[in-house]
């Protein structure tokens, strides 16, 4: 029997796929009229519930966090990928007055960045969090942490600083994204 993939979401689960592909993929996405702040998860005990760029997107964290774990089961796995608010470019950044990337100050317009291309619209980012904030508050929420990572930005970066994002993916608190593997397990 094929492992049961809740994605958190994932508009048409191409990315949760790419991570089970044997797997049977139920994708929820507010575009699909399944809004999770205001439905909550689906009811079922799910292997893997997988919350790909999606944590920084909600307006109650903690209520999401919650429903992960009343419908993951006592053996499941929750998987989070989130930017990294500490990510090494952003404190840069900051240090030279630019607001750091994955952050918002308005839903119109994306101001205050330091731009290599051309200005994005915002992306609807409410909550962005440091490495050490995340497992502090996954913590709280009594699961338990099986793997913390980080991963580079992954966008076309200049070669030198592709070398350089790489070597800041290796460690969590300076990588741009962060990637958990957590649960409930004894």
């Amino acid at each position: 029997m094929a492992i049961q993939v809740l994605d958190v979401g994932g508009k048409n689960g191409k990315n949760a796929r790419s991570y089970f592909p044997d797997a049977e993929i139920t994708v929820v996405d507010k575009a699909d009229g399944w809004d999770v702040m205001e439905k909550g998860l689906p009811n079922g005990e799910w292997d893997v519930v997988f919350l790909s760029h999606i944590i920084e997107h909600v307006t109650n964290p903690d209520y999401l966090l919650d429903e992960c774990k009343r419908v993951v089961g006592k053996s499941g796995t929750i998987i989070i990928a989130t930017p990294n608010l500490g990510a090494w470019f952003n404190r840069i950044l900051l240090l030279l007055g630019y607001q750091p990337h994955f952050t918002e100050v308005s839903t119109l317009y994306d101001v205050g960045k330091f731009r290599l291309g051309k200005e994005e619209k915002p992306g609807g980012h409410l909550r962005i969090c440091t490495a050490r904030a995340l497992k502090q508050l996954l913590l709280k929420h009594d699961f338990r942490i099986k793997e913390f990572k980080g991963k580079p930005i992954g966008y076309k970066l200049p070669p030198i600083l592709k070398q350089v994002d790489a070597f800041f993916g290796l460690f969590p608190s300076t990588a741009a994204e962060l990637r958990v593997k957590c649960g409930y397990w004894d």
